[in-house]
């Protein structure tokens, strides 16, 4: 995966993350206020965020990545 893609992935994430966090503290976040992750739109936001960003750094690489792992091992993908 270029460089580029590899970018567009990650905004991606932390963008998908991000909405993610704030739906969770939206549907089920903290009444009380005293739940110090869910208590807070930007925390729990943050959070998902940060998540997304992991996550998307989880993606395979594609083809080509494939390829270079295959040949570090020795071993050869049938085609």
């Amino acid at each position: 995966m270029n460089k580029r893609l590899t970018v567009i992935v990650h905004i991606a994430g932390v963008l998908a993350g991000g909405f993610l966090g704030w739906l969770y503290w939206a549907k089920v976040g903290c009444v009380t206020g005293t739940c110090p992750l869910t208590a807070n739109p930007w925390i729990t936001t943050g959070y998902g965020a940060l998540l997304g960003f992991v996550v998307a750094g989880l993606i395979p690489a594609g083809k080509h990545a494939r390829e270079r792992a295959d040949s570090r091992t020795g071993r050869e993908r049938d085609r």
